[in-house]
């Protein structure tokens, strides 16, 4: 099983769910069709968040959250139609806790 969720028309509607070959959830994608955008969570193999963002049109959109393996913040990215657009904040901390 690779993803699970539903097509109407060809467009994805509601929430996707894909997997890696572990099985293991890997993202969440949840499709909003009257507007477009979609919101999606990326996560590792082990369960730990990696991303988290908005795609409209299928397309990188707004601001994207990075995380560490340790589940900290690692990076803020601005998007605009799959492109970067704006700065680019990298966060520096130590992953000792």
């Amino acid at each position: 099983l690779q993803y699970k969720g539903q097509f109407i028309d060809d467009k994805p509607v509601g929430t996707f769910y894909y997997y890696y070959p572990s099985k293991s959830l890997q993202a969440t994608i949840k499709h909003d069709v009257s507007s477009n955008r979609s919101s999606a969570i990326f996560y590792s193999e082990n369960g730990v968040i990696l991303a988290k963002g908005i795609y409209k049109n299928m397309k990188k959109d707004s601001i994207w959250l990075n995380y560490a393996p340790s589940g900290r913040l690692s990076s803020s990215e601005s998007y605009k139609e799959d492109k970067l657009n704006g700065p680019k904040i990298i966060y520096y901390l130590s992953e000792r806790m």
